[in-house]
């Protein structure tokens, strides 16, 4: 790709495909559900497509899946037993396993590469503001106060050569960036596709850049996660949930990011399903599977079940 690279989603399961001939005449009897919220952003695609496709079902699982604002809302829900499962950021895991809450990865989800386009900091098209450096002293957009768009963003600043601490942070759900820019009640604002997208088919904003690459080039940005004690309690559902979301991710990786978003490989349930979600898959977004643990516990210990890691 001539140097480029672009983000790279990829999910860590079990071993082997999705559960056996025996196993799923069995659970096609009865459905178990699992309660998962995930804020609608292109990363959840694999999720509506194990959904609309039966894969889900053929597990053996009804899946009740919940929007939401930000990786931060997301984990309070989980660790509050709102949830059964998550997909947030490594942030809002990192920072729940600091306040000793007992998250454990389910699966990875998000492999930020640079040169990714379908993340970017807007300003409106007409504002001053020219480079990052400009930010300094700015009013800025965040879905929470210490999540991974705050971090990237003080990390953007700072990478510019401008101070970061004086920058004033507003909590914004990232579908309201836009018409905040519009209102001016903030300078600029970090968006990801389908909301990038929407917004700068307007002509209306302009961007100044990636802020995930100020943290790194290569790095893991969101997983599927679970309390501790629910995958103990629910192994079984937990590794047919994980198995699922292979077979469904293997499937998204093998469309091109050139192929149009109509494109007929996308079933027309799905294209509907992602609108409704107003979740579409980004322009310039390339995908793949890679070998990773089977679940991994956010504690120093693992679970005695678990695998070890492999390496990449």
């Amino acid at each position: 790709m001539n140097g480029e690279h672009s983000r790279a989603r990829f999910l860590a399961v079990v071993a082997g495909g999705v559960a056996s001939p025996l196993r799923v005449a069995a659970q096609q009897a009865e459905l178990t559900t699992l309660r998962v919220t995930a804020v609608p952003n292109d990363d959840v695609t694999p999720l509506l497509y194990a959904q609309q496709s039966g894969l889900l079902r053929k597990a053996g699982i009804e899946v009740q899946l919940t929007r939401n604002t930000s990786g931060a809302a997301i984990a309070a829900a989980v660790a509050g037993g709102s949830f059964d499962i998550g997909l947030a950021s490594m942030m809002a895991l990192i920072t729940g396993h600091a306040h000793g809450l007992p998250f454990l990865m389910v699966a990875p989800s998000l492999l930020a590469l640079a040169g990714d386009k379908s993340t970017e900091m807007v300003v409106l098209d007409d504002s001053p503001i020219r480079t990052p450096r400009d930010l300094a002293g700015k009013v800025l957009a965040t879905a929470s106060i210490r999540d991974e768009s705050w971090l990237a963003t003080k990390s953007f600043v700072d990478a510019a050569g401008a101070d970061s601490e004086t920058v004033k942070f507003v909590e914004i759900p990232q579908a309201a960036v836009p018409a905040a820019l519009e209102q001016k009640r903030i300078d600029a604002g970090m968006l990801i596709s389908p909301t990038l997208d929407r917004a700068m088919a307007t002509g209306h904003f302009r961007t100044l850049g990636n802020p995930l690459e100020a943290i790194a080039k290569r790095w893991l940005g969101a997983a599927w996660f679970s309390l501790a004690s629910y995958a103990t309690q629910n192994r079984d559902l937990v590794d047919r949930f994980a198995r699922a979301m292979l077979a469904a991710t293997t499937y998204a990786n093998t469309l091109s990011p050139k192929r149009p978003r109509s494109s007929s490989r996308s079933p027309a349930s799905i294209r509907q399903r992602r609108r409704d979600c107003t979740v579409r898959r980004a322009p310039n977004t390339s995908m793949r599977v890679t070998s990773s643990p089977r679940w991994i516990t956010l504690h120093a210990t693992r679970s005695s079940s678990a695998r070890s890691p492999r390496k990449n």
